[in-house]
């Protein structure tokens, strides 16, 4: 029997209320953490297969549908509350812990990464980057700590730390933030630093620059 210091060796392995496997369901997920993926314990979530989980509460809400295959969730609460979805990976404390939609190909690395995504295709690598991802927000790529944790987005690309939204309100699209604190406030634009910068410069003396900015015309 189960107990304190107790290794049990049947279809899954308990020591101390961790489980470290889930064979029980001849499903090809490695499960290791208290209360992680304890739905499966159950007997919910009859299609999961092929996940790999680790954490305390990492996927923890129940899985029932065909869809949730070759997850990898990885720190306290990874992905806790993913419904369904098939190729993401959370990696960090709380990455990606507040999606309840059932979504696809996302890729969270670092604390609270992409935590309330509900759209699919986004990539985010950072303390808290994408943060704030929700709605019909998909293809976003987002570098660095807090990059677009206020907004949201499709194909929206920033590259930086605190990259922000101008607004929480509408979804931005097509649109590239570069550098420290730089706001975008518009679909379809490219911005480059923060209100700070003073001068956009190519090195070379062959370089060439040809600005065509928001909605004035070509430069003299």
């Amino acid at each position: 029997a189960d107990g304190v210091g107790t290794l049990t060796a049947e279809s899954k392995l308990t020591f101390d209320g961790f489980r470290l496997g889930g064979s029980d369901l001849n499903r090809s997920m490695v499960i290791i953490g208290s209360n992680t993926m304890s739905p499966i314990s159950g007997g919910v979530a009859s299609c999961v297969q092929g996940n790999v989980i680790i954490g305390q509460y990492a996927q923890d809400c129940a899985l029932d549908c065909s869809t949730s295959y070759h997850n990898i969730a990885i720190g306290i609460c990874a992905a806790r509350c993913f419904p369904c979805g098939a190729y993401n990976i959370m990696i960090g404390a709380r990455a990606g812990a507040c999606t309840s939609s059932n979504v696809s190909n996302n890729n969270g690395v670092g604390n609270m990464a992409l935590v309330k995504a509900t759209g699919n295709n986004n990539v985010a690598m950072g303390v808290c980057a994408g943060f704030g991802i929700t709605g019909p927000s998909g293809g976003n790529t987002l570098m660095g700590h807090m990059s677009f944790s206020n907004g949201k987005g499709m194909n929206v690309t920033t590259i930086g730390s605190s990259v922000c939204a101008a607004s929480t309100t509408p979804t931005y699209c097509n649109s590239t933030g570069i550098g420290y604190n730089a706001c975008i406030n518009a679909s379809n634009e490219i911005v480059f630093g923060n209100t700070s910068v003073t001068c956009v410069r190519i090195a070379g003396t062959s370089a060439k620059l040809d600005f065509r900015i928001c909605n004035y015309s070509a430069l003299p």
